[in-house]
């Protein structure tokens, strides 16, 4: 999928680094400040350490987070070739397990 990126990311930053990237890109939206978040963030870092992973606060990206319509965070979201991969079903929301996650990154692999 592409080296580690684990950023936070400005709505200018989306467009280009999200919606105009030719490829797959694991979005989760989070809060500062949220341990499940954190957890999930760092089973991501364990299980697939070539993820491309950015991390929008829903605080500070309020428009975006409704345009998706986040209701909770952690959200993980697929993206390829700036296209939302499968419906809002095919996201994960809340901490996971680490086989859960496993499975859930490699069916879009």
């Amino acid at each position: 999928m592409g080296e580690m990126r684990d950023m936070k990311i400005t709505p200018e930053d989306f467009k280009r680094e999200v919606i105009d990237y030719k490829g797959m890109v694991l979005v989760m939206f989070a809060m500062e400040g949220c341990e499940p978040c954190q957890l999930l963030k760092d089973k991501i870092m364990e299980c697939m350490p070539d993820t491309k992973l950015y991390v929008i606060d829903v605080d500070d990206n309020k428009d975006l987070s409704i345009m998706l319509r986040i209701g909770a965070t952690p959200t993980l979201i697929m993206f390829n070739n700036g296209k939302v991969r499968g419906t809002d079903k095919d996201r994960i929301v809340g901490n996971v397990s680490q086989k859960t996650l496993m499975e859930w990154l490699e069916k879009w692999r």
